[in-house]
């Protein structure tokens, strides 16, 4: 058996990691500076998103085990200063009822553990986000997804959410907007845009979606392991 992965390189002079997306559970993201360190990072990304998964009652892929084979390489580039992300054959597949509930179960499992690790997190430090920056972004990249397979994706973020400025009333507000258009997915079929050189379909939606909220669940994890100041 094989750990089927999706190799994130990134544009020339990026700051952003290597990302290892493990293709058979979406949103699964290892991340490293180096590529040989994001996919020694794969197994651990995989026992977190299970570990996830479980907690919530999400009725999660069977996991996948043995040897993590790179099946897909993408170079990431530049359309001025906006950094291409990755896309993978499988984000081309249409999205079914069954990944809609799955997402939904996902996201409201990560949505638990963002909140959690957001009140246990310690004050930040100079030069880091605060909690409510970190959750402010968190509901502003999620909104920049859901709009996506739109053919004037500004103009739908520009109608929403802009004046809510309270972090966790925003993510509230984006989070059940999205809800109802991660429903429609399936309905789009194979429909694919493409905005600033990247190009998005319904499943590259869904795949963003998870990884990100858990991606900052464990920025604000690991701000928890802290001593409080005083």
């Amino acid at each position: 058996m094989t750990v089927r992965a999706g190799l994130g390189i990134p544009a020339p002079r990026s700051r952003e990691p290597f990302e290892v997306s493990v293709l058979d559970l979406p949103g699964c993201v290892a991340t490293g500076p180096e590529e040989a360190l994001a996919l020694a990072a794969v197994p651990a990304a995989i026992d977190r998103y299970l570990a996830i998964a479980d907690a919530g009652g999400v009725g999660s892929p069977p996991r996948p085990a043995g040897q993590i084979v790179v099946v897909e390489h993408f170079e990431g580039s530049w359309d001025g200063t906006y950094e291409v992300s990755a896309f993978f054959v499988a984000d081309a597949e249409p999205v079914t009822e069954r990944d809609v509930a799955f997402t939904r179960a996902m996201l409201a499992a990560t949505r638990t553990h963002l909140l959690e690790a957001a009140n246990r997190a310690a004050r930040w430090r100079p030069g880091e986000r605060s909690v409510g920056e970190v959750l402010h972004h968190v509901a502003s990249a999620e909104w920049f997804y859901g709009a996506r397979l739109e053919e004037d994706p500004e103009a739908v973020r520009a109608s929403g959410f802009g004046g809510e400025f309270d972090p966790k009333q925003r993510l509230e507000l984006v989070r059940a907007w999205a809800i109802e258009r991660i429903a429609g997915l399936p309905a789009l079929g194979a429909l694919e845009r493409t905005h600033r050189s990247e190009r998005w379909t319904a499943r590259k939606v869904i795949r963003r979606y998870i990884y990100h909220e858990i991606d900052h669940v464990s920025e604000l994890e690991s701000r928890s392991d802290r001593a409080m100041p005083s």
